[in-house]
């Protein structure tokens, strides 16, 4: 293994990861602290300063991802408010927007997900998160809450993910990370630019950790290739390809006396039911994504995007209960036409178009004998499609920019079971109609308030239809809800900026998941719940008049506040309406700082703060809160066209106990997946740019 990290960081002089840490430091001083500039976003589909958007949205880049461990956007996301991303494990991720996390006991579950504009969610709405690596993301961006009007199913928001940066250079860069439990980061990436903007990237990536838990090994081995390919002016093509191969242990939830006794220990063999070491559980997973999207400019005041993509995933998952193989392809495509006609005054943008997606899984469970295949216990074909077409206007007038949407979504699924009682089903729903109202306001020059109103839906999944934990359950239906917002976003000064937004949501047939003694899944339609919620977020960058050795380069902190409660649930004979939803903290805060030196260093501070939360429906047990602090220190030295970067760092500072990532409604009171205590971990990369 040595070997191998020594011939990737000697025979590839090109760098790892272009958006890493580079906006950290720069050899100028004056450089590094500046006023906070615009953010511009792409949110529904129209190209606009974040605070000019009448939507939430959060957006993460280079600067942001770079604050910490080179592993994982997790830290990166959880800066944010109205998300949490979770880690029961070591490569096994969650996305919990505004409480969607009810229904997901691994993957993303409730939110869309583009990767360079290609749907990485499949037709029945489940996304793998963790095939995306992190020197894949080059800036992040999240609309929280339906965003159906112009994205299909989700009821939890759209997440866009970009590979390339505007600023890419003809270089390359190599990277090198080494850490607690194990960890061994190493990536490198080549980067060619040509003339009008286009480029061609090429990236490797390869993680290794031995986990803090017992069977929380992680190995994760990534290629990507990404290019822009610009033809006179009027057409670019952007390609895509990504393969990514997952091997991660699966230690499984502990009780709170397990928890309490040893944190660190897999899931024990009880009541006849073997734990996670003698079951070898684990999960093997392979994605290949590979896309094309052409821009082109018809007109004047037309231009048409496409994208058509194709995805085929593979995955073998020991369990505690047995052994499953799947065979997950997808593909399909998404148009939209822009138009922007001479108005009168101001400017008004049409979208119109239409995303098409179909995939097939197919399932086959075992049972599980020391890590193998067994006899053959099932033996499932399932089928799904989703078609939705939408449209959208946008008119910036004045002080005014009014934006109306709306789409026309049919969805359905087909289940055959081969084994043994043969089964054979279709589910074709209602066809769904999801409007989107929003207005943004320019109360001054600074200060900007907006007001939406969107409805949001979302079938279940393959998954859920299809549960590990319980027989076909296709009388599952889709959750569906509004969600009302009011928000207002500015400047106070210069270097200082905020956003601040409530909303309420209304969801009804919430799905939620259970979890069985022998740790399987099922899913029920909950009732309803209310949603209330408050997320604000605040940021200033001190001035820096080459007078100091020291000074603030950044700062920001950010509030999330919930009352999200059970509207309507009946569990047999007792009424649960008004408990707390599982899994959601009433209050969570990030705060964070940036002290840059002259000579070149930055350090970055980071604090977190989860509050006590529910872990089942019954509000009977909960999780205690805690508080995280994880700290950084970089170096940075220019030579000419290279540059080289040292940094050290610590997470989890404070050496608290906790769970980032809990088992919802889990039989037996098995809630618990401890996250490691104090780690460190130390890096270098070095960079040439032409």
């Amino acid at each position: 293994m040595k070997r191998y990290h020594f011939l990737l960081l000697s025979c590839v002089p090109q760098l790892a990861a272009a958006q890493v840490d580079t906006a950290m430091h720069t050899d100028s001083a004056a450089r590094i602290t500046r006023e906070i500039p615009p953010v511009v976003v792409s949110a529904y589909g129209y190209s606009r300063t974040l605070r000019q958007t009448p939507a939430s949205v959060i957006a993460i880049d280079a600067a942001q991802l770079g604050r910490y461990s080179n592993t994982t956007p997790l830290q990166a996301i959880n800066a944010m408010p109205g998300v949490r991303m979770e880690e029961r494990s070591p490569g096994s991720y969650r996305l919990n927007v505004r409480g969607t996390a009810l229904r997901s006991p691994f993957g993303v579950r409730n939110t869309k997900i583009y990767y360079n504009d290609i749907p990485l969610t499949d037709p029945s709405g489940f996304s793998y998160f963790s095939q995306i690596g992190f020197f894949n993301i080059a800036s992040l961006q999240l609309i929280k809450g339906p965003g159906s009007s112009l994205y299909g199913a989700g009821t939890g928001g759209v997440m866009h993910i970009n590979s390339l940066n505007a600023d890419t250079v003809t270089g390359g860069r190599a990277f090198y990370e080494m850490g607690s439990y194990g960890l061994v980061t190493t990536a490198s990436e080549a980067r060619l630019c040509g003339p009008g903007g286009s480029r061609q990237v090429i990236r490797m990536q390869r993680v290794n950790s031995s986990g803090y838990r017992d069977r929380s090994e992680m190995t994760r081995t990534g290629l990507s290739w990404d290019g822009i390919i610009t033809q006179r002016g009027k057409t670019e093509i952007r390609t895509t390809f990504l393969y990514n191969e997952l091997n991660y242990g699966t230690p499984g939830a502990l009780t709170l006396a397990e928890y309490q006794a040893d944190p660190r220990m897999a899931r024990p063999a009880a009541n006849g039911v073997p734990g996670a070491i003698e079951s070898r559980a684990q999960v093997l997973q392979r994605n290949l994504l590979a896309g094309f999207t052409t821009m082109y400019q018809l007109g004047p005041a037309l231009r048409n995007t496409t994208t058509l993509y194709t995805s085929y995933t593979t995955l073998k998952n020991p369990t505690i209960r047995n052994y499953s193989r799947t065979i997950e392809p997808h593909s399909g495509g998404r148009t939209t036409f822009s138009y922007t006609p001479a108005v009168k005054e101001g400017r008004l943008q049409v979208l119109a178009g239409s995303e098409v997606q179909y995939g097939n899984v197919f399932a086959r469970t075992y049972t599980n004998v020391d890590g193998n295949a067994g006899i053959l216990q099932s033996d499932d074909e399932t089928g799904n499609y989703q078609y939705s077409g939408f449209v959208q206007a946008t008119w910036g007038f004045r002080r005014w920019m009014p934006e109306v949407g709306i789409s026309v979504t049919r969805y359905g699924t087909t289940i055959e079971r081969f084994s043994a009682p043969a089964f054979s089903g279709a589910r074709d729903h209602d066809i769904n109609v999801s409007p989107r109202m929003a207005v943004s306001y320019n109360v001054t020059r600074q200060y900007y308030a907006y007001a939406s109103a969107a409805k949001g839906f979302s079938p279940p999944t393959s998954a859920e239809l299809l549960p590990t934990g319980s027989s076909m359950n296709m009388a599952l239906r889709p959750e569906e809800g509004w969600n009302y917002e009011l928000g207002s976003k500015g400047n106070i000064s210069p270097r200082f900026s905020y956003d601040v937004g409530v909303f309420y949501f209304g969801l009804m047939n919430a799905i939620v998941l259970r979890k069985t003694l022998a740790g399987g899944d099922e899913y029920i339609n909950a009732g309803a719940t209310k949603q209330i919620g408050v997320e604000a977020m605040i940021n200033y960058r001190s001035r820096n008049d080459g007078a100091h050795m020291i000074w603030l380069n950044d700062s920001w902190l950010s509030y999330t506040g919930y009352d999200m409660r059970y509207k309507d649930l009946v569990q047999v004979a007792t009424d649960l309406s008004g408990n707390r939803l599982p899994g959601v903290a009433p209050h969570t805060v990030a705060a964070g700082i940036d002290l840059a030196s002259r000579q070149g260093f930055v350090l970055a501070l980071t604090y977190f703060f989860s509050d006590r939360l529910p872990l089942n429906d019954m509000n009977t047990t909960y999780a205690d809160a805690y508080h995280i602090l994880d700290t950084r220190l970089s170096y940075q030295e220019d030579i000419g066209r290279v540059s080289g970067r040292v940094f050290i760092g610590a997470n989890n500072l404070l050496d608290q106990r906790y769970s980032l990532g809990n088992d919802i409604n889990a039989a037996g009171g098995r809630y618990y997946n401890a996250a490691p205590g104090i780690n460190f971990y130390a890096g270098l990369v070095a960079e040439y740019h032409r």
